[in-house]
């Protein structure tokens, strides 16, 4: 179920990141410039960023925007609700700039997260997937930034 939905989120995310291109001049998120800026400091900084991207971030955000959020404020009945308002809070905090196509980037994925957890009544469903995405974007900015330095 974490890959089918991560590989669905993908293939949006490529859709949207033409769009983000083609309207806005930007290769990536604005919240992923910073990040990959933050990488680049020194080595100490880098492997903080990683670990924190990549095993932090997932528990925490999950905990507190599908398990908290969802579990103690939306009842079965809401659960449609639930999954739009968790992705869309999802989006604020990570974004850096006023961009629409960003926001619904992380508005889409804070969605799929939510639905997961919705669908499978199980917290570690959503961090597996939140774990699996910021993995693999870590691990390409990981690259470049050694690509940069050296």
């Amino acid at each position: 179920m974490i890959l089918v939905a991560y590989g669905a989120f993908f293939v949006i995310r490529i859709a949207l990141n033409l769009l983000n291109q083609a309207l806005y001049h930007q290769t990536s998120t604005a919240n992923n410039q910073v990040i990959y800026q933050i990488m680049g400091q020194n080595h100490l900084t880098l492997i903080l960023m990683g670990i924190t991207a990549v095993f932090c971030s997932p528990i925490l955000e999950e905990l507190v925007f599908r398990g908290f959020l969802i579990g103690s404020m939306f009842t079965r009945r809401s659960r449609i609700a639930a999954i739009i308002v968790s992705g869309i809070l999802f989006s604020f905090p990570h974004m850096e700039d006023v961009n629409v196509i960003s926001f619904l980037t992380y508005a889409i994925l804070g969605g799929t997260l939510a639905y997961l957890y919705v669908k499978t009544e199980n917290i570690k469903v959503p961090i597996g997937l939140h774990f699996l995405n910021n993995l693999i974007a870590m691990s390409m900015m990981l690259v470049q930034v050694l690509i940069h330095t050296h």
